[in-house]
């Protein structure tokens, strides 16, 4: 069976979710970059920041991290308790759209938070939307990738060129397209926090756009 046959949403194919990977990597590198390193799209990071500040007794810090996971497991829940309901009354398109207006709206929200704030809760929306885009937008053309961050989509595209190499199969080289696209706009995206960190949330401004447009395109279209 070719996955990739199947079209889906705008948000679902190649330029759709490159676009959330160009998003992804100006937030991730906003967080990494503009506000003491912190990564703002997994957890990882977090929970061992949580756990460091912990060990030394730093009980403020460790309340922020700690206020960003339950702010994550929320955004998580939000996927998992509102599209049914959303889905009832507009299908996945009302569902997929008021998902990336929520997370346009995250962006703009980080953009007016004061830089005189800790870095980690300068990226605190942020955190909310990794949870919202994480578990909505799964796959691109039928393949598993995520538009976040790249260890999978590393794996997996090193995988399917294996895969390729055994039995010339198709099907790996699509998937290779696939993750090898993600993986240079998300890289695109963070050069452009990088060239961008000298105006400092302002460089979100971008990221907040393409979840605003896209929001708009699958509004406006059924596919």
């Amino acid at each position: 069976m070719v996955l990739h046959q199947e079209r889906g949403y705008v948000c679902e194919r190649v330029p759709g979710c490159g676009v959330l990977a160009v998003a992804g990597g100006i937030c991730g590198g906003y967080g990494v970059i503009c506000c003491g390193h912190t990564f703002p799209l997994a957890q990882t990071g977090n929970i061992i920041g949580m756990w460091e500040t912990v060990s030394g007794g730093q009980w403020q810090e460790a309340a922020l991290h700690l206020l960003m996971l339950l702010l994550y497991v929320a955004g998580i829940t939000a996927t998992v308790l509102l599209p049914e309901k959303l889905e009832r009354m507009g299908g996945k398109r009302l569902s997929y759209a008021a998902v990336l207006l929520a997370e346009g709206l995250c962006v703009a929200a980080s953009l007016f938070i004061p830089g005189s704030l800790p870095g980690i809760l300068r990226v605190g929306p942020l955190f909310l939307l990794s949870a919202l885009q994480y578990n909505t937008f799964k796959s691109c053309e039928g393949v598993a990738a995520a538009s976040l961050f790249c260890t999978n989509n590393i794996r997996q595209m090193t995988i399917s060129f294996w895969d390729w190499k055994k039995d010339r199969n198709p099907e790996a080289v699509h998937k290779m397209r696939v993750y090898g696209a993600m993986l240079l706009c998300y890289s695109a995206g963070v050069l452009a926090g990088c060239f961008g960190a000298g105006i400092g949330q302002w460089v979100l401004v971008p990221a907040a756009a393409a979840y605003l447009l896209l929001a708009a395109l699958v509004a406006g279209k059924k596919r």
